[in-house]
């Protein structure tokens, strides 16, 4: 009996204690989020950290403030968001350091295609486009966009949101990524990237197209196009043959075919 009136004493000091105001987190500091709204990061925060720690200890107390809870809930809210970084900097204060994702381009619904199961289709549906990271990763609705402010992509994905999945396997899509900056590179400006059938992919130009295979070596695609873009059936004048282009089929190997107007 003595035991169990001395346990639910010290409980009861303990929790008088944790409740004090010099061990509660009084400031949380956000910082690096450009899009998201800081109000909001605040709310999660202020939530997750709500309430007490086996219904006694206050979340609040400097000692058990779930950092690891609120982290996993802001990277679970905000696709948007890549990286959280939730650290004490002083003994009453907490610092939310973000780390926003950077558009890279865009992921579009193709035209007269709509999303499995999109009710409320129209006729806009087809404009209808995602923002995409480096890395593939698809992770907020875009508003709608005149001329080729971004890079397109369309094809491959089915889900109904295609946020928070990726357009390829990553590694996948970073090959892909370095082949069209080797098509910049080589003077061509992509305006669309398109998945066909199993590995057939299009970079749509503005003038004209090139096929390749997204399995193929994308390295050793992008130097048979170098290699057809220097050869004599270009001419002296490339770029007055890529103004008549209308494709260029790099899915054979060292077979390469070409259309000009």
């Amino acid at each position: 009996m003595l035991v169990i009136l001395a346990l639910a004493f010290i409980i009861s000091a303990l929790s008088f204690i944790s409740r004090s105001d010099f061990l509660a987190i009084k400031e949380v500091e956000i910082s690096g989020n450009v899009v998201t709204d800081t109000e909001d990061i605040q709310k999660i925060a202020d939530t997750v950290a709500a309430g007490y720690l086996l219904w006694i200890f206050p979340k609040t107390n400097t000692f058990i403030y779930p950092t690891k809870k609120v982290k996993q809930e802001i990277e679970d809210s905000f696709p948007r968001i890549e990286t959280v970084r939730v650290k004490h900097v002083a003994f009453s204060k907490i610092a939310i350091t973000l780390k926003e994702r950077v558009i890279y381009a865009l992921w579009c619904v193709s035209d007269g295609e709509v999303l499995p199961a999109d009710e409320t289709a129209s006729e806009t549906t087809a404009d209808k486009c995602y923002f995409l990271d480096k890395s593939g990763y698809i992770f907020a609705e875009a508003p709608l966009f005149s001329g080729d402010v971004y890079l397109r992509f369309y094809g491959e994905l089915t889900e109904q949101n295609p946020e928070r999945h990726f357009y390829l396997p990553a590694e996948i899509f970073a090959a892909l990524s370095r082949f069209i900056d080797g098509v910049k590179l080589l003077g061509l400006s992509p305006q669309t990237i398109s998945a066909g059938e199993g590995p057939d992919f299009e970079i749509g130009l503005s003038n004209g197209k090139i096929l390749f295979e997204i399995e193929s070596d994308l390295n050793i695609t992008l130097e048979n196009l170098h290699s057809l873009l220097s050869s004599n059936e270009f001419g002296d004048n490339p770029d007055a043959s890529l103004s008549r282009l209308d494709y260029i089929d790099l899915r054979f190997g060292n077979k390469l075919f070409y259309k000009l107007d």
